[in-house]
C-alpha cells in the first residue's frame, strides 16, 4: 500500500514526523485482520508508538529468516542502530 512505502521513504529521508503521518494513514486504510499485511502493520504500529522494539524482535524470532530480516532492517532504519542492521547478516549463511 502506498502509505506504507511513503512512510518508509520519509524515514529514509530523515523525516520522522512525515513518516509517522504516513504510518497513521496506512493503519487507517488497512484492515487489521488482513494477514498478508501483518508485518507491515506491526512496523507502522511501532512507528506510531503502539509497539516496542522488543515486540518486533519477538515477532522476528517467529518468522522465516527473510521476513525476520525485513523487521530487523526496519528497526535499524527507525532507530539508527547498527546492531539491528547486523542481525540479518549474522543470520544469513554464506553472506559476503
Amino acid at each position: 500500500d502506498a502509505p506504507f512505502f511513503r512512510a518508509i521513504v520519509h524515514l529514509l529521508a530523515g523525516r520522522k514526523e512525515a513518516a509517522t503521518a504516513g504510518a497513521w494513514e496506512f493503519l487507517a486504510k488497512t484492515d487489521k485482520e488482513y494477514s498478508p499485511l501483518r508485518l507491515e502493520r506491526m512496523m507502522m504500529r511501532h512507528l506510531v508508538g503502539e509497539l516496542k522494539d522488543a515486540d518486533l524482535e519477538a515477532e522476528a524470532k517467529l518468522q522465516s529468516r527473510f521476513q525476520a530480516n525485513d523487521l530487523y532492517w526496519y528497526l535499524a532504519l527507525v532507530g539508527g542502530s547498527r546492531a539491528w542492521a547486523e542481525k540479518p547478516a549474522a543470520s544469513t549463511p554464506g553472506h559476503n
